[in-house]
This record gives C-alpha cells, sequence and structure tokens, in this order.
C-alpha cells in the first residue's frame, strides 16, 4: 500500500496509541496502511480471541490506518487481518517502523 508521507507524519502526530498498552509490556503497537478508507467501520474494539485473553485488538480507524495491539503468546500464533473486518486490502507494520519512516522525513 502507497500513501503520502504527508499521511503519515499527521497519523504520528495524532498520538495514536494508549500512553499505557492494556495487557503488559510485551504489547506490541501495529499500524495497518489501508488501501483506501473503509466504507463503515464496525463497532471498536474488536479482540481476538474475545474476552481477556485476547491476543490482537483493533480499537482505532483514522483514515486509512487500522491501528492494533498485539500481544503474542509463546506457542499462539494468531494476527488478525484488519482487511477482514474493514473489507479493505491493506498492509501491516509496527509502529516503530512507523516512527523510523517519520524520522527519515523528518518528523
Amino acid at each position: 500500500m502507497i500513501c503520502t508521507g504527508k499521511e503519515i507524519l499527521a497519523l504520528a502526530g495524532s498520538d495514536p496509541f494508549p500512553a499505557r498498552s492494556p495487557g503488559g509490556k510485551d504489547v506490541r503497537e501495529m499500524v495497518t496502511v489501508l488501501a483506501t478508507k473503509p466504507k463503515t467501520v464496525p463497532s471498536l474494539p474488536i479482540r481476538r480471541p474475545a474476552g481477556a485473553g485476547w491476543q490482537v485488538e483493533l480499537f482505532r480507524v483514522d483514515g486509512r490506518f487500522a491501528l492494533t495491539l498485539w500481544r503474542p503468546v509463546p506457542g499462539r500464533l494468531l494476527y488478525m487481518d484488519p482487511e477482514k473486518d474493514l473489507g479493505v486490502s491493506g498492509t501491516t507494520r509496527s509502529w516503530t517502523t512507523i516512527q523510523k519512516i517519520c524520522g527519515i522525513l523528518g518528523g
């Protein structure tokens, strides 16, 4: 998926992730860049699996960006595909990758 540097800098400037991620220090912040803005957004958050043992939480959609928290569990690889819930193709990267891109862009 292709987006502009301006879009990435705007996302980063909005401080999109909670100050304290739920679930502990092992939670990873992820961003999915979508091909287009979803026509509709389901009720959020969506957790997989549902309940206290969730591994992935889609908690925010900001234009063409879907924001998720990923809590890996050893021996159980689960990653929610936000594209399925939003009906739009996309590609997912870690928030640290997005921050590095912002650094290259001078943001």
